[in-house]
């Protein structure tokens, strides 16, 4: 019996779409039970880390102090409050963890305590934190993008694209990996929505789903909700790390000991903090950029250029002018950010988590980004915000003396916001070394 050609590329076709049907399953089975794989380790790390604690306090029962690790990946990133509750804290020792010499100096001109990671570009020198033989109890790290060794062959290539994360060995060593009690909180008040990292795929929650965040002994949460949020974007992960502490590095708004108004030149004038983010403000950035400079022009306004610290070509093309221009600044270590936003007028920004500073220092905002960047708590904080810059609505002088003149009319919502958004005051801190000193020391 014959069949012509039109019934056979029928048939063709139908067995195609059966091959890539079951095709289709075999990837989705393959897909969750490496996830599954994955989720198993995450839930192992629970069990590991009560092993330390349990051994850890067997050692503090000599009644030395609590050695502390604090990896300075970024400056700009660092809870700098949290930092120096800890060296005011009489039971405890804190060391900073430098990337490189340029920071290590930095750091020490501060006053700290620092050492080197242990970068083959430095093996000679004297602050390596293998020559020092600091051996640490707890370790704080804010960079939760990196990898284990134990999930060297766990994380797949659709995970998080590349292998892009760097190795955590290179950073700390096995040994501190192997017997430190890890600490996370994050280095941005987490207000994003859910975003894939690097394309990673979204099961793996970029706040609450990556391989740091569940390997540690505690993970410290800004708010209730945030623990809402984690128990509901983990439910596979180990969410038996979670503690609720408010946000370390926000203690400093409202502390008048700590305000500096060193970077401001000019008085009777419109202070402005512009904070880019190099990828969320590609759209406007240029054109943002080039108002702030003609309100310079003015002379009314002074205006501050914060950059995230991934600077793109659009800053590079500007940064020099900000830096000669006598009514405009630019910085790139920002490890006053803070202080900076307290003291201005305005605050224009696009890097999503610093729309929280502008609650905590209650000041007028305008945004550049729009309610898709914002989780639900983001949401809430962009509400406030008293203006937003889009492709067809740029920055104008009218707009910045607009926002001014009207400032009062959102700071109500703004304060009640706040209040939400610290459940333990301007003392979180505090309570993260206290709850840190009870776990180790007062139930041992």
């Amino acid at each position: 019996m014959e069949i012509n050609a039109n019934e056979m590329q029928v048939q063709l076709t139908q067995l195609r779409e059966y091959i890539d049907g079951i095709r289709g399953e075999l990837n989705y089975y393959k897909k969750h039970a490496q996830l599954n794989v994955l989720y198993c380790m995450y839930q192992s790390f629970y069990v590991q880390n009560q092993i330390r604690l349990n051994h850890i306090k067997d050692n503090l029962k000599s009644r030395r102090k609590i050695r502390v690790l604090y990896y300075v990946y970024i400056i700009d990133q660092v809870s700098f409050p949290l930092i120096n509750e800890f060296v005011q804290a009489k039971k405890f020792d804190i060391l900073l963890l430098a990337k490189d010499e340029k920071d290590l100096k930095k750091l020490e001109a501060m006053g700290y305590n620092v050492a080197l990671v242990n970068k083959k570009d430095y093996q000679h020198h004297e602050k390596l934190i293998t020559k020092l033989e600091y051996r640490p109890d707890v370790v704080f790290s804010e960079m939760p993008y990196g990898n284990l060794p134990s999930l060297k062959f766990g994380i797949r290539n659709w995970m998080i694209e590349g292998n892009w994360l760097p190795d955590y060995i290179n950073i700390f060593g096995l040994d501190i990996l192997n017997s430190a009690l890890f600490c996370y909180i994050p280095y941005g008040y987490s207000i994003a929505a859910k975003w894939g990292w690097l394309k990673a795929d979204h099961d793996l929650h970029c706040h609450y789903g990556l391989p740091y965040q569940n390997f540690c002994w505690l993970y410290f949460l800004e708010t209730e909700g945030h623990l809402e949020m984690a128990l509901q974007e983990n439910v596979s992960g180990n969410t038996k790390n979670y503690v609720v502490s408010g946000y370390p590095k926000y203690d400093v708004y409202g502390n008048k000991e700590n305000q500096t108004n060193d970077i401001w030149r000019h008085r009777d004038v419109a202070r402005i903090v512009y904070a880019p983010h190099f990828f969320r403000s590609d759209p406007v950035l240029e054109r943002t950029c080039q108002a702030l400079l003609d309100l310079a022009e003015t002379g009314k306004f002074e205006v501050v250029l914060k950059p995230h610290p991934n600077n793109n070509s659009i800053i590079k093309k500007y940064d020099r002018k900000f830096e000669e221009h006598e009514y405009t600044h630019i910085i790139r270590d920002g490890h006053k950010t803070q202080d900076l936003i307290e003291s201005s007028d305005i605050l224009i920004v696009s890097s999503v988590s610093m729309h929280a500073d502008a609650i905590m220092a209650n000041k007028p905002f305008i945004s550049e980004l729009g309610l898709e960047h914002f989780n639900q708590f983001g949401r809430e904080i962009l509400s406030c915000s008293d203006a937003i810059i889009s492709p067809n609505s740029p920055l104008t002088a009218e707009m910045i003396d607009n926002v001014l003149k009207h400032q009062n009319v959102k700071m109500e919502r703004r304060q009640k916001l706040l209040n939400q958004m610290m459940p333990n005051g301007k003392n979180a801190s505090s309570f993260i070394v206290q709850y840190i000193e009870k776990q180790l020391i007062l139930a041992s």
